[in-house]
């Protein structure tokens, strides 16, 4: 019988655990591992057995357990015994001359009967409850309770059960009797907090392919998720040995402790697991540490790893901006830009009309550019001054490109009567962020003309802002 093979070899293996230190260590070890790993497959083939059974319409354990040829004699006999103890009980407990005394006995007794049946049903129901809950079992869970566990699940349990005068008894893999009520399910995977371990991860990842770093926000999330998942009212059992995503800390960490000399790593690698579960609940803080430190390390190597190829992208992206757009504007900002863009301002400034900033400039009879008051009349402002074609194309940046691009700047007599001013440059500076001349004069007067440096430094900052329209 399957399930009592199961058993058998479980308990082989306990009584084999308890000798070793009597007996020559090597071959009990040797044997212990075999025994562990055979038991390991024996469990993972009976589950995959019961899983498709499950699917199929399964009786309940109380028909499973009247039709035992062994358990229906010895529970119809305690029935039978116990019916006849309530009868005689109710007769004195109802009888005309009986004292008091013996009436309340022959009551009281009743009721320890009543309650002895409710018991029988209780747990007869408790194996079917248990079978239905959920069967996503976590791997920290130790391998004689994984055994239990399928036993427990499996249609032939009636064999593993003894009715004794208080209920019904599973016999576990060490041959110790548990009530069957009373039976404690696996503890299942911790799929709550694994999800939000991965979702913590992946956002961390995601930052740095936005170009985020992980110091600051990312350090304070990551560091409160995982104080909460590894909380001691926390199923984080589960997170130290169950998958979050390709992670597993029991797996990355078996050789620390090989290493440590905390496991020996002569055993197979099912016990060397089976090891570590017993050292985590001897010393949990210490684990749970320790997976805090890995965690965090992975989700910043993540994060740094993605924010790697983020730069490295936008590092591309640049290049490729500098091969394809190779000319720097000698405006504010130092945009960069493509052959097409300088012979297009070239173009305006041959026809006559550009925008410069927010104004539209136009030539004028004197063949200097005015700004217009209007872009569809392309009116001149009031007070306007005339610009050269050569201010024009400084204004947008393009005025070192004239000779490569075949453009030759006109003269005027505002050029030939006198050489640009400092003033004026600053102010044409100005204007080239987009400001009118009146605009630029007033910034200019307020902070180049003062002494007060810091205001200097404030309008320099302005003009390194890039060119909102150049």
């Amino acid at each position: 019988m399957a399930n009592q093979a199961l058993i058998n070899a479980a308990q082989r293996m306990y009584s084999a655990k308890a000798a070793k230190a009597q007996k020559d260590i090597t071959p009990i070890l040797s044997g212990v591992a075999s025994a562990t790993d055979n038991i390991m497959n024996a469990v993972k083939t009976k589950r995959k057995e019961q899983q498709e059974e499950s699917k199929k319409q399964i009786e309940s354990f109380k028909d499973i357990l009247l039709k035992n040829p062994k358990l229906r004699p010895e529970l119809t006999s305690r029935l039978e015994k116990l019916q006849e103890e309530y009868y005689n009980n109710l007769k004195i407990a109802e009888g005309a001359f009986v004292g008091k005394k013996r009436k309340a006995d022959a009551i009281e007794a009743n009721n320890k009967i009543a309650d002895q049946l409710k018991k029988y049903e209780s747990q007869l129901n408790s194996v079917d409850l248990n079978k239905k809950l959920n069967t996503s079992f976590s791997k920290f869970n130790m391998l004689g309770d994984q055994v239990d566990d399928t036993i427990y699940r499996d249609k032939t349990l009636i064999d593993n059960v003894v009715l004794q005068d208080d209920g019904f008894y599973f016999k576990n893999h060490k041959g110790e009797l548990i009530p069957l009520d009373e039976y404690k399910p696996l503890m299942q995977v911790n799929e709550k907090g694994i999800s939000s371990l991965v979702n913590g991860f992946v956002s961390a990842e995601n930052a740095g392919f936005k170009g985020k770093g992980y110091e600051g926000s990312i350090e304070e999330q990551v560091e409160t998720l995982i104080n909460f998942e590894l909380g001691a009212d926390k199923n984080y059992e589960s997170i130290l040995f169950d998958d979050i995503g390709t992670f597993n800390y029991a797996e990355a960490n078996l050789q620390q402790e090989i290493d440590a000399g905390r496991i020996d790593g002569k055993l197979s690698k099912s016990e060397q697991l089976e090891k570590f579960k017993e050292n985590i609940k001897a010393n949990p803080d210490f684990y749970r540490q320790d997976f805090k430190n890995d965690y965090v390390t992975v989700v910043k190597q993540a994060n740094a790893n993605a924010l790697a190829k983020y730069e490295a992208e936008k590092q591309e992206i640049q290049n490729r901006n500098l091969k394809e757009k190779p000319y720097q504007l000698t405006t504010p900002g130092a945009q960069y830009v493509g052959k097409d863009y300088i012979e297009d301002v070239y173009d305006q400034i041959r026809r006559g009309d550009i925008i410069v900033g927010n104004n539209t400039y136009f030539r004028d009879k004197d063949g200097l550019f005015y700004a217009s008051d209007s872009n569809a009349k392309l009116v001149k402002s009031e007070n306007a001054e005339g610009l050269t074609d050569r201010d024009i194309a400084r204004l947008r940046g393009v005025d070192t490109f004239a000779n490569e691009f075949g453009y030759e700047f006109t003269s005027s007599k505002k050029e030939d009567a006198k050489e640009e001013t400092p003033e004026e440059k600053q102010i044409k500076l100005i204007m080239s962020t987009g400001k009118t001349r009146e605009e630029a004069k007033k910034l200019y007067n307020l902070y180049f003309a003062s002494d007060d440096s810091k205001k200097i430094d404030n309008v320099k900052k302005a003009l390194q802002a890039p060119n909102r329209n150049p």
